[in-house]
Parts: structure tokens; C-alpha cells; sequence
């Protein structure tokens, strides 16, 4: 993708791309190609994880998401912050002053998503109590990367998504309905890519409340300027979603949304969890399911970025930083912490109301026999290549290229191998 697409935020910038293959090696869904000499994102694979966009050395790779200028369109707008934004911040700052700081900007309003995450953590508690036992371990929802991952790599395991909204979505409808007038904004700031495409391509649901979508790196250095000059001392109180300081905020951590589910738990009752982070653990526990090995496990959280939403793509600050600074912000306000009413919660307006699809991008062909004896020629291809998995092809591995070949998307000549036998034989005759 040299553009983005409706499905998707991460595209490629040509004219910064060398062709090094980095991105093609790390991708972990093998969704990019090197082809004539310029990197090629595979939609159909792609979940938005952002990984090419951490470990691309030329900053080729880019999330398309909003400039702050684009909030003069509108008459009125309203910025949605999550937790994971407060942790990129120096201590020293409170939250209220980083919100503040953020007012300064421009905006109308603000919305702490925390304070929206305990109506997840809720219909969370009411949904593995009646869901049945066939549909565990229940995962959560909160990361879409994970949902695309699911729906790519492992669609046998849709059934057991968590058919809830992200506390996001729940802000900015809540938002949408105090909003005055047609011309109202509703701003998100995101940590990774996958966030920035939910609200044009929204998964379970038919639309987003959401504008458009910030990355965090880009409003990093506006609202620490402001912070930094001291406009952070102004008191835009009357202009903050009221709410009170909850286990919301744990939410941009690791653990985060199982700590919060306690709160919503008798005392006699126990949800057995378990909870994973970064690409790899996900993959793993992905996998597990499937061979019904998690039968034992009620509920899983799940991120694909390390250290959870605090370690997304788009973030500044390393995860052991920006986790030390949340929890000494959880600290300081813990003896804050009040019982949540569920009084207020309409569980009918927090689930999906649209099925998640499959996205079998790795079928080689919905005709069977067609499919197998692609596979048969993946198999014979896969020999005669030398199992490097070097990357210089441009394909992520051997086993990538020889499927590569077969769909007519490369050559075996593409391998420096085979090229250099190609040229001796050639030039040497042997």
C-alpha cells in the first residue's frame, strides 16, 4: 500500500524506502514485499500493528492520522484521551495539568476514556457469566490489532471475541450526544495504527462516533510545550468530562482490564484469566487455543504491542518509563478511588451489533483442488530453494517466495542463490 486504504492506516512513503527488506523480515504476519526495489504491503495481510513502522530505518513507513490544524473545520471539537497519553509524560506533571495542557490547544472539550473503560469491565463481568463454556476463553477486544489478527490467522477463533465496544467508542458517543450542533468534531489520540484505522473501518459495529484520529508522537511535542510554558496552569475544569480517577487508567498497562474486572466481582467469585503482550505471546496463545489447550482459562487479554497500549508504535516514551510514570500516577490517586455504579449502564448499547468476517488471505484458492496442487508446487519450489530465509528475495522467507511464485507475485530467479547459479552456468557453463 503506497496509499492508505479505508482498511488500513499504515501505508509506505516510495520515496524514503531503500529496499532493505527490515520490515519484510519483521513483519510478523509476513504482509510486506520487496518488489523492484521498493517495499509492498499486502492489504489482504496486513493488521495494522505497526511493527514496520517501529523498525523501518528510513522512516519510510507512516500512520495516516490527522493534523492538528484540521480542527479549525470545525465549530466545535472534543478530544478523547487515553491513559496510555499520560504516561509519556514526566512525572512531575499531574493529570489534570497534562489535561490542561491539551484544552490549550484548541479544543472545546475533553473526555478521559478512562472514565468510560469500567462499562467495558462491567459488560465484561455480565457476559462470561452467561456466555457458555464452549465460547471460552473469551479475549478481549480492546486491541484491534488483535482482532484482525484473528480474523487473518486464526478465524475459527472469532466466536470467542468479547462482542463489546472499546471505552474509546463509548466516550465519543457520549461526546457526539452533548455535542451542539452538525459541525462537531470528535478527536481521538492513538498509541499505534490499528487505532487510528477503527474509526473509518470499525470491527462489530456500523460506525464510529470518531472524526479523526491523532498519533500520539505528533501531539507529544505540542501539549509538553504547553506544559513546559506554564499554559497547563490554566484551569479548564468546566471543560473536562466529570468523572472520577478509577482502574480505568490501569488500562494502558498490561493487566490492566483483568485488574479492572475486580471490581465488578462478588467475593465469592473468581475468573480465571490470562493475560499476553507483544506479537509473539499472542501468536503463541492464538495458537494454543486452537489445539484446546486454554480449556481451563475464562478470559484473555491481549495486546499485540509489548507492555500493552503504553508500548504502541506511535508512543515516544520506552515501556519501563512510560509504566513507572503511570504507576506513580496510579499511586497518588489510589486513595481516590470510588465505588463505580453500574446503576447507569445499558448493556444494549455497549455490544457489537455486526458479526466480524473471516479474512482468509492465506487460502490459495477457494477451488480445493486448485488449492492443493498450488500447495504440491509450493512443496516441489521449496526444495530447490537453498532455506536461507535471508530476505534478499524480497519475500520474508523461502517458504514465503516459493508461495510468492506460485501466485504469479515473484520468480525463482528472485533468489541471489539461484541467480548466482544461474550466472555461473551461464557464464562458466557449468
Amino acid at each position: 500500500m503506497t496509499t492508505p486504504s479505508r482498511f488500513h492506516s499504515v501505508y509506505l512513503q516510495e520515496a524514503k524506502c531503500s529496499g532493505c527488506t527490515t520490515c519484510v523480515t519483521s513483519c510478523p504476519v509476513e504482509a510486506i514485499r520487496v518488489r523492484n526495489g521498493r517495499a509492498v504491503i499486502l492489504e489482504e495481510r496486513c493488521i495494522d500493528c505497526g511493527e514496520c513502522i517501529r523498525l523501518c530505518p528510513n522512516h519510510a513507513k507512516r500512520a495516516l492520522s490527522a493534523e492538528l490544524e484540521q480542527i479549525k473545520n470545525y465549530n466545535e471539537t472534543t478530544i478523547l484521551v487515553s491513559p496510555s497519553f499520560y504516561a509519556q509524560f514526566p512525572q512531575k506533571y499531574t493529570i489534570r495539568q497534562i489535561q490542561n495542557a491539551i484544552l490549550s490547544l484548541g479544543f472545546t472539550r475533553l473526555f478521559d476514556v478512562s472514565n468510560f473503560a469500567y462499562q467495558v469491565s462491567y459488560a465484561t463481568v455480565q457476559y462470561l457469566k452467561k456466555v457458555p463454556q464452549s465460547l471460552k476463553p473469551v479475549i478481549s477486544t480492546s486491541c484491534p490489532a488483535i482482532i484482525k489478527l484473528i480474523q487473518i490467522r486464526f478465524p475459527s477463533l472469532i466466536e470467542n471475541l468479547l462482542p463489546v465496544l472499546p471505552p474509546v467508542e463509548i466516550a465519543a458517543r457520549k461526546a457526539r450526544s452533548v455535542s451542539s450542533g452538525e459541525n462537531a468534531g470528535i478527536f481521538f489520540i492513538a498509541p499505534c495504527p490499528a487505532k487510528i484505522t477503527v474509526p473509518r473501518y470499525p470491527p462489530g459495529y456500523e460506525a464510529s462516533a470518531i472524526t479523526a484520529v491523532f498519533s500520539t508522537a505528533d501531539l507529544y511535542l505540542p501539549v509538553l510545550n504547553a506544559l513546559k510554558k506554564g499554559e497547563s496552569e490554566e484551569d479548564f475544569t468546566e471543560r473536562i468530562n466529570p468523572g472520577c480517577p478509577h482502574q480505568g487508567y490501569r488500562w494502558a498497562m498490561s493487566d490492566g482490564e483483568i485488574d479492572s474486572l475486580s471490581q465488578f466481582l462478588d467475593k465469592d467469585e473468581k475468573i480465571n484469566w490470562l493475560s499476553c503482550d507483544g506479537i509473539n505471546h499472542s501468536l503463541q496463545t492464538l495458537e494454543a487455543m486452537e489445539e484446546d489447550l486454554l480449556e481451563s482459562v475464562d478470559f484473555i487479554e491481549m495486546s499485540v504491542c509489548q507492555g500493552g497500549c503504553i508500548g504502541g508504535p506511535l508512543v515516544i516514551k520506552p515501556v519501563p518509563i512510560a509504566h513507572a510514570a503511570m504507576r506513580n500516577r496510579l499511586a497518588k490517586i489510589e486513595p481516590e478511588l470510588k465505588n463505580i455504579s453500574s446503576a447507569d449502564i445499558n448493556l444494549e448499547d455497549i455490544y457489537w451489533t455486526k458479526d466480524i468476517l473471516p479474512r482468509p488471505s492465506l487460502v490459495l484458492d477457494p477451488d480445493f483442488s486448485k488449492a492443493r496442487k498450488m500447495m504440491e508446487e509450493i512443496v516441489s519450489i521449496s526444495q530447490d530453494l537453498p532455506g536461507l530465509n535471508c530476505g534478499s528475495c524480497g519475500s520474508p522467507n523461502c517458504r514465503a517466495l516459493a508461495e510468492d511464485i506460485v501466485r504469479k507475485q515473484a520468480r525463482k530467479e528472485d533468489c541471489i542463490q539461484i541467480l548466482k547459479k544461474e550466472y555461473e552456468k551461464l557464464v562458466l557453463g557449468k
